[in-house]
């Protein structure tokens, strides 16, 4: 969470565009320690290239260098809602019939300023170029390659290759069904054709254009451009489309149709009619044809080239970067950093919201949309004067309002008076779940920042009509959900919930936090401790010793029984304390136990799908 925040707060200022690029140098071809691929994207086709210029199924930290498309996700019964993967390219040059062997020094360039990448690598025969883009606004990858022999007479030949396939396997990615590429003309170009089963049915097509003719070649799952030149340097480019049947505005069309039940029953949306929006949400998208009008429109665009392609996209950056705020930063390190933090907002701004990154096999979220951070990101956007962008979030949140509040209607019956909206923690396109089960699926804290995005919006831009018609219905709603979830009546005091504690760290007698290995993470975690200041009832859960609430034990007794227990024993004690085996299990027994006292925060709680989730549990436990 830290490192997303450090991320998003750094929006908060701007500068000119002083250093306008990322270079990274080795002189030795050798990989620095922290190096991961940069990423470009347009906020819907994402990507990132590796230091020799390529897609080098390699996987850095925790991603792989490939091409995502926002929105095109699993379910979340298969692979955890994850970005479906739409393949990668690899490059095979020979010059004099030698291959290019391993690079001697490299040069990896992010440039900013016109969101591309540029790499040069030496090798032994040969200074191989490339420059990479997504153009703003269009769902294509542009690839440029320049060859320079050492031997100017020498022959270079050049094999494009884009695979669509699962990461560094030869299978095709997760329930996907590939059609054999093709080879269409006018232009010469390689069709791939695909049907991928996740979240919705998406029909896709990915289409290659090289820039001179070449000798095509297929496999079942990928398409290949060979070209041979005589003459130095050899210079050729690629450019890749990607066209599908998605509907892009589902979530406005579930908006849609919940006006048009409110228009004619007079009442707010009732689950009686989820079913209604569950289908419309879930269809089969938009027929073939559509996909196929789509793909007409890119070989349009296509038609300008590499060269024009890239003009019309630096043209699109100066003018994202000159709209807005003015404000001018002294300091060289917050203004680059600002830059860098400007850059990849725009990279990964979807046409719903913000999520945290683009990133396919699961890695940062999966592109899905967090209310909490949505919030910090779209005041960024606000500082910055992207007004365009920072309403992104509060449009989205609007269009989803109808299912968050039958999210309320559904597990809290209405004798228990319990009204307001709740989004879910992780948020899909269409307003579905997107996380694994966990605790974190009874964070409610969320509501409370996507109303005030809404809020700072209109603060920002005076705007009543964004107020009145987007903003105020979510503020409203998500206020009501608060007060009837949140807001208790304390004998004849008015308190804001109970501050429960589980598993959460507190500080040590050093006065930060450790983890259970003994290592202080105060850098990473938030300062909930001071909660217990707040003169609230308060409950700990834990298991190791470290967290919040085991002030209440004697340090003995956790130094005696615990690997690190005299550093990393929690000072801060809470009101009640539960000590479990496991701290999942505690708070189960704390639930029940406030089940079984009648008490009202956990009404609407349905025991058949707890005890069956409990007897898994157990199950999981005793094999």
């Amino acid at each position: 969470m830290f490192r997303k925040l450090l991320y998003i707060s750094s929006l908060l200022a701007f500068s000119a565009l002083a250093a306008r690029a990322i270079t990274v140098v080795s002189e030795d071809a050798s990989i620095p320690k922290h190096y991961v691929p940069p990423v470009v994207g347009n906020g819907s086709i994402c990507t990132s290239i590796d230091f020799e210029g390529e897609q080098f199924q390699k996987k850095y930290r925790s991603y792989y260098p490939e091409v995502v498309w926002a929105g095109r996700r699993y379910s979340r019964t298969d692979n955890y809602s994850a970005l479906i993967t739409m393949g990668h390219y690899k490059t095979s040059i020979t010059v004099g019939g030698k291959p290019l062997g391993k690079p001697l020094s490299w040069e990896q360039k992010l440039d900013r300023e016109n969101a591309l990448i540029e790499c040069t690598v030496k090798y032994a025969e040969a200074t191989v170029k490339t420059t990479v883009f997504v153009p703003m606004g269009l769902d294509m990858l542009a690839v440029k390659k320049v060859v320079e022999p050492n031997d100017k007479s020498a022959k270079v030949d050049v094999k494009f290759t884009y695979f669509l396939t699962d990461a560094d396997s030869v299978k095709n990615p997760p329930r996907m069904v590939i059609e054999k590429p093709e080879k269409l003309e006018s232009p010469e170009r390689a069709s791939i054709r695909y049907t991928a089963y996740g979240l919705k049915v998406y029909r896709g097509q990915i289409q290659i254009l090289p820039s001179k003719p070449s000798t095509f070649e297929a496999g079942k799952n990928y398409a290949s451009f060979s070209t041979s030149f005589d003459k130095s340097p050899a210079e050729i480019s690629y450019v890749a489309l990607y066209a599908d049947n998605y509907n892009t505005d589902i979530a406005g069309d579930i908006e849609r149709l919940a006006n048009k039940i409110t228009k004619s029953s007079g009442e707010k949306v009732k689950y009686s009619d989820v079913v209604k929006l569950s289908n419309t949400a879930r269809q089969d998208e938009f027929p073939e044809s559509v996909r196929d009008e789509r793909s007409a429109k890119l070989l349009e665009a296509a038609k300008a080239g590499f060269g024009g392609l890239l003009e019309n996209h630096k043209k699109e950056w100066k003018k994202f970067y000159e709209e807005g705020s003015k404000v001018s930063i002294p300091d060289k390190a917050i203004s680059d950093v600002y830059l860098t933090s400007l850059y990849h907002m725009k990279t990964v701004a979807t046409r719903w919201s913000f999520p945290v990154t683009i990133f396919g096999h699961g890695a940062g979220w999966s592109g899905r949309y967090f209310g909490w951070d949505e919030f910090y990101t779209s005041v960024g956007a606000m500082s910055a004067g992207k007004f365009d962008l920072s309403e992104r979030p509060c449009v989205f949140r609007r269009k989803l309002l109808a299912p968050a509040i039958m999210r309320v209607s559904y597990y809290r019956a209405p004798t228990f008076n319990k009204i307001g909206a709740r989004y879910v923690w992780e948020t899909n396109e269409d307003g579905s779940e997107g996380t694994t089960d966990g605790l974190w699926l009874d964070h409610v804290f969320h509501m409370s920042t996507i109303s005030a995005t809404g809020w700072k919006q209109y603060l920002y831009t005076g705007d009543k009509k964004f107020l009145k018609e987007t903003a105020y219905p979510v503020m409203k709603e998500c206020a009501l959900f608060l007060l009837s979830h949140m807001v208790y009546n304390n004998g004849g005091r008015i308190t804001i919930g109970k501050c429960t504690d589980i598993e959460r760290l507190g500080p040590a007698r050093v006065g930060s936090p450790h983890n259970m290995r003994g290592i202080d993470i105060a850098e990473w975690t938030a300062p909930l401790s001071q909660l217990t200041l707040l003169g609230l009832h308060t409950i700990g859960v834990g298991d190791g010793g470290n967290e919040i609430g085991m002030g209440r034990v004697e340090d003995y007794a956790i130094e005696g029984v615990v690997d690190h227990g005299e550093n990393i024993a929690c000072t801060v004690p809470t009101d009640q304390l539960v000590v479990a085996g496991t701290s999942n299990w505690g708070a189960h027994a704390l639930v029940c136990a406030m089940r079984a006292l009648g008490s009202n925060a956990v009404d609407g709680l349905e025991p058949d799908r707890y005890f069956k989730q409990v007897g898994q549990l157990t199950d999981c436990a005793r094999s």
